[in-house]
């Protein structure tokens, strides 16, 4: 499989979902990726023999041994209908720090995890660093500005009009197109979302993450983002993206069903729900213990 990255699926990491789509039981993004299988059954076939690959990679896989890290560069395609340089160097080097504090289990609530998971915390030996150059061999920030009013799924659910603006070759980068709105329901809370690997997705220069603005780093660009609001919680969910652009499905994938997410650290997910309190979002998860 020439362009997947199984990377996440050799070790223990926890994720945190804060997404905010009303679509019945379970996530939007699910209801999106199900819908791509559909339209290309041999992605299924193909993403069983990477779980195989990787349950037998897993059970040889030695947690206490050191391997070589593993550098990931990372483009930011920054898009915005008049001003894309809202968002700044100062706000994306704060986002690429809390990915890396992810990543390596040095971020701050570290102490705070569950008992349970105290002994399968790992350091993920994977560091993201901002591109220094492009693909044409000249130096770069990392960082691609771009005038439009794409959101984040049009004209194919794929997202392939902002996409198309500006995409690095995806077995050398991790792209991450940052808009307005991930969806396209106009709604600002969406923080945003990744389809899992497979080869049809990166043939078609479809890999990569859509992301919120609003939700990138500690520094914020809009008036709802910043250390002090509670979008700061928000600026993790960016470590959860990454998460199923390597491999990793939502927790609650197959509810009680086996194989659930093919990560055996967590119980099954009976179901996963979203209520709408008071226009607040209270998420509410009955676990099978």
């Amino acid at each position: 499989m020439k362009k997947i990255l199984p990377i996440l699926s050799i070790a223990t990491f926890s994720l945190v979902s804060y997404s905010q789509e009303v679509e019945g039981i379970g996530c939007g993004s699910d209801n999106y990726y199900q819908q791509h299988l559909d339209n290309h059954p041999e992605v299924v076939a193909e993403r069983a023999e990477l779980e195989t690959f990787t349950q037998e990679f897993s059970e040889q896989y030695d947690p206490h041994e050191r391997g070589t890290v593993k550098i990931i560069p990372v483009v930011f395609h920054v898009n915005d209908p008049s001003d894309p340089y809202k968002v700044t160097m100062a706000q994306i080097e704060s986002a690429m720090e809390i990915l890396n504090e992810d990543f390596s289990a040095m971020n701050a609530d570290i102490a705070d995890i569950r008992p349970e998971f105290e002994d399968i915390v790992a350091d993920m030996e994977i560091q993201f660093c901002l591109a220094s150059i492009d693909p044409d061999g000249n130096p770069t920030t990392g960082v691609t500005y771009h005038t439009n009013s794409y959101n984040g799924r049009e004209p194919d659910g794929y997202g392939s009009a902002v996409k198309g603006v500006e995409y690095w070759p995806g077995e050398k980068y991790l792209n991450i197109w940052i808009v307005n709105y991930v969806e396209d329901d106009g709604s600002l809370y969406n923080s945003g979302w990744a389809y899992l690997p497979d080869n049809w997705v990166a043939d078609n220069e479809l890999d990569g993450i859509v992301y919120n603005h609003r939700y990138l780093g500690y520094e914020g660009s809009s008036e709802v983002s910043g250390p002090d609001s509670w979008q700061a919680e928000m600026a993790r969910v960016l470590t959860h993206e990454v998460g199923h652009y390597l491999n990793l499905h939502h927790t609650f994938y197959n509810y009680c069903s086996s194989p659930g997410d093919y990560v055996d650290d967590t119980p099954y997910v009976y179901y996963h729900d979203l209520t709408i309190v008071n226009n607040s979002v209270r998420f509410v998860q009955v676990l099978r213990l």
